[in-house]
């Protein structure tokens, strides 16, 4: 038995629910998987998966805690596929005594480390020595290893099938696009300026944006007026999507769109975005932010166009770019998400958990 645990899980929108898809594709075998996730949840899995609705949200630390303890009293392994340091503090509070071997794994999807992190993590390192540490990058391998755990290891982000590679549609350009949750660190002030550029040159380029809200809807002070802004801005070709989209429904967002990911470069240096990866499957370009992981992939090829400026009046004329070059980008784009679909499998993910 493997338990799943994902706190926030509640419905198809985001990438945890990619994630537990692709972990479950690559479940040949259909080894027994319980997954732990928000008791609002209402979604449909795989025979493999046992669904348990459990988590509420203003209770889930404590509920992680004891649900630590009860999971180590019992046969299986425990992983928690979108861990956090809050999640290790926790998990090594619920154990007391060092865990044997190949029973728990953290997958850290990113780490920005500082003084008092790493001292936690190095006090947890020594505490519990065989916790399995998953990271999508060496970067963030390398925060763990730098604190001494000794089990860490790259697993590179797991890409669904399902989301992978299909793009049968002939390219022809047809909207911009900001997918996945408002927020600051994904740049959503710099898609609040752009409409209001393109409001004010009276231009005509529509322009999808998802104001969904990251976990359970939340957003801060900053974003909230980001949105009420762009709800006064009445740019005639502005589609906002405030509504919980299906897989089907979010995969359709990225044919023949240009996908803006004006990420903030500190936090996206080394960090792998989901989005990208859906838009690469999707045949479509990304413009986005210049030293970022979204950045190289961009150039590794020649899917979009990555800047270090973003302002509107810039990021227009990227765009024109490769609105002049559709084919061309979206064929590439294409091709990388055939790539990136093979280097990503789930599989790693699935034979990490299963190996005794």
């Amino acid at each position: 038995m493997i338990h799943v645990i994902e706190p926030t899980l509640s419905s198809e929108a985001g990438h945890c629910s990619s994630l537990v898809g692709a972990l479950s594709q690559a479940n040949i075998a259909k080894n027994p998987m319980q997954l732990w996730m928000d008791r609002s949840a209402s979604m449909k899995f795989d025979s493999a998966i046992e669904p348990r609705r459990h988590f509420i949200r203003w209770l889930r630390r404590p509920q992680s805690f004891l649900l630590f303890r009860r999971l180590l009293r019992q046969p299986g392994k425990i992983f928690v596929s979108t861990a956090s340091l809050t999640d290790l503090r926790l998990f090594a509070l619920a154990a007391r005594e060092p865990v044997p071997p190949l029973k728990a794994y953290f997958y850290f999807h990113w780490m920005k480390p500082s003084a008092s992190k790493m001292r936690r993590l190095k006090h947890i390192a020594s505490s519990q020595p065989n916790i399995t540490i998953f990271g999508s990058t060496p970067t963030v391998v390398h925060v763990f290893q730098e604190a001494g755990f000794a089990r860490a290891q790259v697993i590179p982000y797991p890409i669904s099938v399902r989301r992978a590679g299909a793009t049968a549609h002939t390219p022809e350009f047809n909207h911009l696009l900001f997918a996945g949750a408002a927020r600051q660190d994904k740049g959503f002030r710099h898609i609040v300026d752009l409409v209001e550029y393109l409001h004010a040159r009276r231009a005509s380029i529509r322009i999808k944006v998802q104001v969904s809200g990251a976990h359970f809807g939340k957003y801060d002070a900053e974003t909230l007026a980001d949105i009420k802004r762009l709800n006064a801005i009445q740019y005639p070709y502005l589609e906002c999507l405030t509504e919980t989209l299906t897989v089907t429904e979010y995969e359709a967002l990225f044919v023949n769109a240009i996908a803006l990911q004006l990420y903030r470069r500190a936090d996206f240096l080394d960090r792998i975005s989901g989005v990208t990866l859906d838009a690469f499957s999707g045949g479509c370009p990304v413009v986005t932010t210049a030293q970022t992981w979204m950045a190289r992939m961009v150039d590794r090829f020649d899917a979009g166009l990555a800047t270090a400026e973003t302002t509107p009046a810039h990021i227009v004329t990227q765009i024109e770019q490769i609105i002049g070059h559709y084919h061309r980008y979206a064929t590439n784009a294409a091709s990388a998400g055939r790539i990136l679909q093979q280097e990503h499998c789930a599989s790693a993910l699935y034979e990490a958990l299963t190996h005794d």
